[in-house]
C-alpha cells in the first residue's frame, strides 16, 4: 500500500510539471522568450538564456490589422499587420515587410532581418489566442483526482490513519467504507472539473 501510495504521488508530480509554462513563450531569432508581466496591451518577455528583453505593446486587436510596437534593448520597431504579412518601421525610420511564406523586403544594415518579426509576430499571435489556462486549477484538479481514486481503491486507509492504529484486528465498518467511497467520487469529480477548467476548456 505504501509503495502505491508514493508511485501515485510521484507520477502527480512528474505530471504537474510538465504542464504550463510552454504555454506563455515566444520565439524570436532561435531563442524561446517566456512572458513574465502583462500591463493592460503590454507583455514583456524574457528569456532564460540572455538577449535581454522583450516588451510588445499591441494596438487595433479588434481589427485584422494590428499595430505593435516592439522594444528590444533601447530600440522600438513598429509593427503594422498580421500574420501573413507585417510591414515594420525600424528606428531610423527605414521600411520594409516580411511575409509568412518566407518573402520580405530589403534588409536594413545593423538591424534584425524583417522575418525575425514575421517569426515573433506568429508566435505572439499564437500565444495570445491559446485558450487561457489556470495551473492551479490544473495542478489542484490532479492532485483530487489522485487521492480520490487512490483513496477509493484503498477506504480503509483513512480509517487506519485516524482510529485503526489505535487497535489491534479493528475493521472500518461497511458503513464507513460506503461513506468514504461516495465522498471519493465527488472529489474526483471536482478534480475533473478544476482539471478541465485548468485547460481553459470551461
Amino acid at each position: 500500500m505504501k509503495k502505491r501510495l508514493l508511485l501515485m504521488i510521484f507520477v502527480i508530480l512528474i505530471l504537474s510539471s510538465c504542464y504550463g509554462r510552454g504555454n506563455n513563450n515566444i520565439q524570436y531569432r532561435g531563442r524561446t522568450y517566456g512572458l513574465e508581466k502583462v500591463t493592460n496591451n503590454s507583455y514583456v518577455f524574457k528569456s532564460s538564456s540572455g538577449g535581454g528583453a522583450i516588451t510588445i505593446n499591441t494596438f487595433d486587436r479588434s481589427s485584422s490589422m494590428k499595430r505593435y510596437d516592439v522594444y528590444i534593448g533601447s530600440n522600438v520597431y513598429i509593427l503594422n499587420g498580421d500574420t501573413n504579412r507585417i510591414n515594420v518601421i525600424y528606428p531610423n525610420g527605414q521600411k520594409t515587410f516580411a511575409m509568412r511564406n518566407g518573402g520580405a523586403g530589403k534588409l536594413v544594415e545593423g538591424y534584425p532581418w524583417p522575418i525575425d518579426f514575421m517569426h515573433l509576430i506568429i508566435s505572439f499571435e499564437e500565444m495570445i489566442n491559446r485558450p487561457k489556462t489556470n495551473n492551479e486549477h490544473f495542478f489542484y484538479g490532479i492532485i483530487f483526482i489522485g487521492i480520490g481514486i487512490y483513496s477509493y481503491k484503498n477506504p480503509e486507509l483513512g480509517w487506519y490513519l485516524k482510529h485503526g492504529w489505535k487497535y489491534r484486528n479493528a475493521e472500518p465498518s461497511d458503513f464507513y467504507i460506503a461513506g468514504i467511497k461516495v465522498l471519493c467520487v465527488i472529489l474526483v469529480l471536482i478534480g475533473l472539473f478544476l482539471f478541465i477548467n485548468g485547460l481553459g476548456i470551461i
